[in-house]
């Protein structure tokens, strides 16, 4: 890129190096209140969510967790009154997860969390990228920050959906049971199951499904049927949430909260949110019909699946980081086209600058940075052609 010739990976490397060890001091102060203080002292950020609900249900009272004031109040008792009273808005898969966090206090319980989350999506991260620049860019994402901070499941669904993507050429069945994992976040399981129809990824279709299916079961097998009564009963109270300020707006990277921050009515930013999940349905059909590189495919996934949800927070912008990364894997191969890399650096700073504008202005920008992404690989896509071949995963070119 001649025109920012002195934007040098190696010079990226250092910087993000730098910023992440800035952050890394930070956050090490911060979590130390964990360390040092007992449950009711430990701070209340989101993961107080996935620790409650693992309590319930190793206690066989998992269906409390679905009523709103009898799980704020698990909450209180747990960490004191400054409980934010987050809602439980997961189905039952989600507890065969998270369960094994009851076996720990609140905040050993969180940093086995980070470890085990962390784990998964920095062994995804070498794996697409091996090392260099793109690592350690990918490590200082912002909403990679974010999830250790709050203790999202972000770098979870990231971490599943780069691991799917990266083996699914060669060990489809393996591919698809890692998909059917994120059953947890069934917003997202609608698209992923028509990419691999569209793909013909008839084996990995198959497995995703068994092993949805086997969480399903499980859960069944384990708390009963009631939590899954109780769950589908409160799916008309999610639209409640969104709509009556419980779920924050700034936070939320939607074209769903691009309509409201913007001064839309509910019924306006509903019907603009169908229209794109169909589109986001249309995109995904038409890419992954076509026999093309499987990096643009992931790209091109895990942009449309953020964007066909009214319910996407700055956290989940960890699946936009990998979606930048296989994007960029391909392009670094291929040759740049123009735009391209300016387009992704101001891409990588969406999650802080959405929520910093979200806090301040009620304006986000996640929704329009991620429809830039998808014009900008469907020109790529348009402009290189159809492939006679499926090629595997590109190796990522040596910083």
């Amino acid at each position: 890129m001649s025109q920012f010739g002195w934007i040098t990976e190696r010079r990226l490397m250092r910087a993000a190096q730098v910023l992440l060890a800035i952050f890394l001091v930070f956050w090490a102060l911060w979590f130390a209140r964990f360390l040092g203080a007992g449950d009711k002292d430990a701070p209340n950020v989101d993961f107080i969510v996935y620790w409650t609900a693992a309590k319930l249900g190793s206690e066989g009272d998992a269906t409390v967790a679905y009523d709103p004031a009898s799980f704020e109040a698990q909450q209180t008792e747990a960490v004191g009154e400054d409980a934010s009273g987050f809602p439980w808005v997961y189905p039952p898969v989600a507890f065969v997860l998270v369960l094994p966090l009851a076996l720990l206090p609140y905040g050993s319980a969180f940093a086995a969390w980070l470890l085990a989350t962390g784990a998964v999506f920095i062994a995804a991260l070498r794996r697409l990228t091996r090392g260099g620049a793109t690592f350690w860019l990918a490590l200082a994402f912002p909403a990679t920050l974010f999830n250790l901070i709050i203790g999202q499941a972000g770098l979870l669904t990231a971490g599943l959906f780069t691991w799917a993507m990266l083996l699914l050429p060669s060990r489809p069945v393996v591919a698809g049971s890692i998909l059917g994992l994120m059953a947890f976040k069934p917003h997202f399981m609608p698209l992923i199951l028509l990419a691999l129809l569209a793909g013909r990824e008839i084996k990995a279709f198959g497995a995703a499904l068994v092993s949805a299916g086997a969480l399903v079961a499980v859960s069944l097998v384990a708390f009963g049927d009631e939590p899954w009564r109780a769950f589908v009963s409160q799916l008309d109270d999610s639209t409640t949430l969104l709509y009556g300020d419980v779920f924050p707006v700034a936070k939320m990277q939607s074209v769903t909260a691009l309509v409201l921050s913007m001064g839309g009515s509910d019924f306006a930013s509903q019907v603009v949110q169908g229209a794109t999940t169909l589109a986001a349905a249309g995109f995904v059909f038409w890419l992954w019909r076509r026999e093309l590189p499987l990096e643009y495919k992931a790209a091109g996934l895990g942009l449309a699946s953020l964007l066909a949800t009214p319910y996407v927070y700055h956290y989940d912008l960890t699946v936009m980081g990998v979606a930048m990364l296989f994007f960029a894997n391909r392009a670094r191969l291929a040759g740049w086209l123009p735009w391209e890399r300016p387009l992704l650096a101001v891409a990588w700073f969406t999650p802080i600058t959405s929520l910093t504008l979200g806090l301040a202005v009620s304006f986000t920008v996640g929704a329009p940075v991620l429809l830039a992404l998808v014009a900008m690989l469907v020109r790529r896509v348009r402009s290189e052609g159809a492939v006679t071949q499926r090629a595997p995963i590109a190796e990522p070119a040596a910083a």
